[in-house]
């Protein structure tokens, strides 16, 4: 779970998790192994609201109550950016793609991050197209779509049960 599209969050070009260390995010890249990056351009859509919450926080379930609470704390800051009353499910997007991959959409292409000092450091650099000849071809699958109501429905049936 890192990297971006279209910006970041950290700095106009950088996502938080890619620009704490651009060289290893380089390096998983790079590596030959499949990579799965759900970039937050995807985890932005995947989100709870306040009624998703308190329908969270009534089930009766010992996690139930400090799930809504701990999520309720950090929704003024989500607020405060402009998204509105909801928490971004960033971290379990991962998770979820793994049980039920038909939540999301994705397409394989080329990624490379910058790794030299500037304001471009620790950008994702996303060849969905195939046209640049200098990234590597196809070695990431990004993630670019997803289910939010369908991501919704299956967090809270998975905290019911």
């Amino acid at each position: 779970m890192g990297g971006a599209i279209i910006g970041g969050n950290r700095t106009p070009a950088a996502e938080f998790n890619i620009l704490a260390d651009p060289h290893a995010a380089q390096c998983i890249f790079k590596s030959g192994i499949p990579v799965v990056m759900f970039p937050i351009d995807v985890t932005h859509q995947m989100r709870l609201t306040k009624a998703d919450l308190e329908e969270i926080g009534s089930c009766g379930k010992p996690w139930s109550r400090p799930l809504q609470e701990a999520n309720a704390y950090i929704m003024p800051l989500y607020e405060r950016n402009g998204h509105g009353s909801v928490v971004f499910m960033h971290d379990s997007c991962p998770v979820m793609w793994l049980q039920y991959p038909e939540l999301f959409e994705g397409k394989l292409a080329g990624v490379n991050v910058e790794t030299r000092s500037g304001p471009a450091l620790g950008i994702t650099i996303s060849d969905l197209y195939v046209y640049a000849d200098q990234l590597p071809l196809k070695n990431v699958t990004i993630m670019l779509k997803g289910d939010t109501d369908g991501m919704a429905v299956k967090v809270k049936e998975l905290l019911r049960s």
